[in-house]
């Protein structure tokens, strides 16, 4: 037989059989990633520089050539930690190609060790990095307009300095050539270095012989404040300087890293009137590991990470905004809506991981009919919905909130909750709370439920069996609305 050329749709399906095969169904509309490995993006010092890069891509089964990497999305630019010495750049690689999947360029960064080159090395060698691929968007799928910078321990040291420093000749090796960052993300980063020894650590941070020591020349910190001064970032800060958005993540019990380091440099952000997020990771220590780098942290990065870039350019067609994990139509929010129970149950129905007892679902109904429900989507065959109970004129209760499984990660969970909190500002109301399952039960469902309210701006306030009995931890948040 000859060969053919036939587009996929074209080509038959194979009439060969056997007994016993199973057929499945192929999956259609995710992103694939593509890693291009140890790709030089500068000479310095004598060394050759690599990034690792994770490219997405459309599925080439269904689409056609041209359009496998015709997409563009926001870029990650993460700073491998390591203690300012050699990193290992697979490190973080399995995480970061699964958070590329959610429609994200990653370029995993390697610097100068301090063993060549000190304090501010590693700094030029990010914001080169950075330069580098906007120079080259179009070869890997890069929005310029959508490029923030992240790094976790030493990495993230490296990008808290770039944060506060991205207009300063000083720090770079190509002044005058714009970086344009977006937003800047760091993981449990040293930010004053001559009072990592003020807490509880496992390690000497005040050796010459210390990582810090060697970043600064083989000094010891206490021995050098002008030098300290120099590579904090805080010092770098002023009131009259805006910076762009910064999240900062941190675990409860690292041992290295004190979780005070973070606490030091988000205080001076605000004292500066810099915008800037803290997020404590119960229980986590240092270092890319499940504890920390888990989708549940991956759903704040890229919550924070949407809030602060530009919209999709105008103009792409609905088709290709529905392709990217990033790019969706704004969602339809109805309400406050009485009798709609029924669509709020089968919503629930279909989320039995949150939702399992028949009991607790007719009560969710019964709130749903009683006229505060806000559905997303077709009001006949939603996606989503939330309920409220106002039990005071100065309260009200965000009583549940179910989406889809297949709607998940398209905002619409966000969209509700802003709808209701702009109702609820107009009706006198001050304060929302809800009930969830608090973070001493290891549930993987409900630790994902408490990242997204706090994600929307509810505050933990108690864990409590009053409600729920000792099995069921119940956490109580808070979400403050402003005065009318």
């Amino acid at each position: 037989m000859q060969p053919v050329e036939l587009s996929h749709e074209d080509f038959p399906h194979s009439t060969a059989t056997t007994p016993g095969m199973r057929i499945v169904e192929a999956e259609r509309g995710r992103l694939n990633v593509f890693v291009h490995l140890d790709v030089p993006f500068a000479v310095k010092s004598g060394r050759t520089l690599h990034l690792q890069i994770i490219q997405p891509s459309r599925d080439a089964t269904f689409a056609a050539p041209a359009d496998v990497f015709s997409a563009r999305f926001p870029c990650i630019v993460f700073v491998q930690g390591s203690a300012w010495g050699e990193q290992a750049l697979g490190a973080s690689l399995a995480f970061w190609c699964r958070f590329a999947e959610r429609g994200y360029t990653i370029a995993i960064v390697e610097y100068r060790p301090s063993s060549l080159a000190i304090f501010p090395a590693q700094v030029q060698d990010a914001k080169t990095a950075v330069r580098w691929l906007r120079a080259r968007a179009e070869t890997y799928s890069i929005d310029p307009d959508r490029i923030v910078m992240a790094g976790d321990s030493s990495g993230g040291h490296t990008a808290l300095m770039v944060h506060a420093t991205q207009h300063f000749d000083e720090f770079d090796d190509e002044p005058g050539q714009p970086l344009d960052l977006r937003a800047v993300i760091d993981f449990y980063a040293p930010t004053d270095l001559a009072r990592l020894n003020d807490e509880p650590s496992t390690m000497d941070h005040s050796a010459a012989d210390s990582p810090e020591g060697r970043l600064l020349g083989g000094i010891s910190p206490l021995a050098a404040p002008e030098l300290v001064a120099h590579a904090n970032p805080s010092s770098w800060i002023s009131p009259d300087r805006p910076l762009v958005p910064l999240l900062v993540i941190h675990g409860s019990k690292d041992r290295l890293i004190p979780f005070a380091q973070s606490v030091y440099h988000v205080e001076a952000l605000r004292a500066a009137g810099q915008p800037v997020e803290l997020v404590q990771v119960r229980d986590a220590d240092h270092g890319i590991w499940p504890a920390m780098f888990n989708d549940r942290v991956a759903d704040i990065v890229d919550d924070f990470i949407r809030r602060h870039t530009s919209p999709v350019a105008a103009g792409v067609e609905a088709s290709a905004i529905l392709a990217m994990a990033d790019a969706r139509p704004p969602t339809v929010v109805t309400g406050p809506l009485a009798g709609r129970g029924s669509a709020v149950r089968a919503i629930l129905t279909r989320l039995p991981e949150w939702f399992a007892d028949p009991a607790a679902v007719e009560q969710y109904v019964a709130v749903a009919e009683q006229g505060l429900c806000w559905l997303a989507g077709s009001p006949d065959e939603p996606d989503g919905f939330v309920a409220l109970a106002r039990h005071f004129p100065d309260s009200a209760e965000v009583v549940a909130v179910g989406v889809l499984p297949e709607s998940h990660r398209r905002g619409i969970g966000r969209a509700l909750i802003e709808r209701v909190i702009s109702w609820a500002s107009t009706q006198g109301i001050r304060a929302l709370f809800v009930r969830t399952l608090g973070p001493s039960d290891p549930d993987p469902g409900y630790a994902s439920t408490r990242a997204f309210y706090q994600s929307v701006g509810f505050i933990p306030l108690e864990e409590t069996t009053a409600y729920w009995g000792q099995d069921a931890p119940c956490l109580l948040s808070v979400r403050p609305l402003p005065p009318t």
